[in-house]
């Protein structure tokens, strides 16, 4: 069977449209250095950088649609004990645990180690964020995050206790941290005061 050459060239381009994925609009509060990786049904920014001389990578895995934090920390390629060098590091994907490459190794979460620029009094969020809040009175929390790959201060603000969920916000233990809301351990979250 012969096709018309324009039914042809429609066929061939449409191919190259569905096997094509672009990023979506990077977030205002994901940095440059961060690249896309994903499919057509999502994906993340990831940022790390590279092992120079064996050491781990500092890596931040971003939302791709909020900006929010997925996952922070030091990683070393499973099974190697050691980081990926700039050559390596061609994301697949991210699981939450874990960031793929594309050549099927994996970088694995590093044991978090509390950077220098952090408050001792600062506590970890499962996803990667360090969050030291402090009241500013009865009601508010003066709240800022850091995340755990570099140290850096992400944002700070100030934040109140969610009444609507019935639960007091007197442990401030994080479960989950991102500038709109830190949800806490104990099921109470804190939101950021617009």
């Amino acid at each position: 069977m012969t096709f018309p050459r324009s039914t042809l060239l429609a066929i061939v381009t449409y191919g190259l449209l569905i096997g094509c994925t672009h990023a979506p609009k990077r977030p205002d509060t994901v940095p440059a250095s961060a690249i896309w990786s994903g499919g057509p049904d999502g994906g993340a920014f990831i940022d790390c950088a590279p092992s120079q001389n064996g050491e781990t990578n500092s890596c931040t895995v971003y939302n791709d649609g909020n900006g929010d934090v997925y996952m922070s920390g030091k990683f070393s390629l499973k099974g190697q004990g050691r980081g990926a060098r700039a050559d390596e590091l061609k994301y697949g994907d991210a699981d939450g645990t874990h960031i793929h490459l594309q050549d099927n190794r994996i970088l694995e979460a590093f044991p978090a180690q509390r950077p220098a620029s952090v408050p001792e009094k600062a506590m970890l969020a499962e996803n990667g964020v360090y969050v030291d809040c402090h009241p500013s009175d009865s009601r508010l929390f003066q709240c800022s995050l850091f995340l755990a790959a570099k140290g850096e201060k992400i944002f700070t603000g100030s934040y109140r206790c969610d009444e609507s969920l019935s639960v007091p916000c007197k442990d401030l233990a994080p479960k989950i941290a991102d500038r709109s809301e830190i949800n806490l351990q104990s099921a109470g979250a804190l939101v950021l005061v617009k």
